[in-house]
Formats: C-alpha cells, structure tokens, sequence
C-alpha cells in the first residue's frame, strides 16, 4: 500500500503540472519578447527565464532570446535540467 501511494501522488502531481500549461500562439510570444521576456524554445517548449540570474552571466541568453536552445539545454547536467523545468510556461501553438 505505502508503494501504491508514492505511484499514485507521483502520476497525480505529474498530471495536475502538465494539464495546466497552456498553449501559446506565436502572437503571444512575439508580444512577450516585445515585453523584453527572456523567452526561449526547445522544441515546441516555451520557457520564461526572465527572473532567472544564471550563474554564468545575462549574456548566455542575449543572443537566443526567441530561439530554440536545445544544444544549450542538452549541455547541461540533471541537477540544472531541473531548474530548467521550473521556468516552463507552455506550449507552442502552430
């Protein structure tokens, strides 16, 4: 039973964060770059690191404002990944 509710909080809380994100048209995205957004992609991920001080410096996201950054995300290690997740704000609407 103790296993049971571990499997069961897990898909429950993996549920209520993926039902929630919402889709974001390409307008939308536009407009919040406009809002001086720190909005990046990876794949068809939207991402908000706006209130994000990365360790490094701004500059790691001056020139990838609006763009995919999969071979950025794909350098970092777990432990960043999920930081990553935190910043999560939607999907890309086609």
């Amino acid at each position: 039973m103790y296993t049971y509710n571990i499997v069961h909080f897990y898909f429950i809380n993996v549920i209520k964060i993926n039902c929630f994100k919402k889709h974001i048209s390409l307008s939308k995205i536009k407009e919040l770059l406009k809002e001086d957004r720190n909005i990046v992609f990876i794949g068809n991920k939207v991402y908000d690191f706006t209130n994000f001080d990365h360790p490094g410096n701004f500059n790691a996201f001056v020139n990838r404002l609006g763009k995919d950054v999969s071979v950025d995300y794909n350098f970092h290690g777990k432990k960043s990944k999920k930081i990553w997740k935190t910043y999560f704000i939607g999907y890309q609407k086609n």
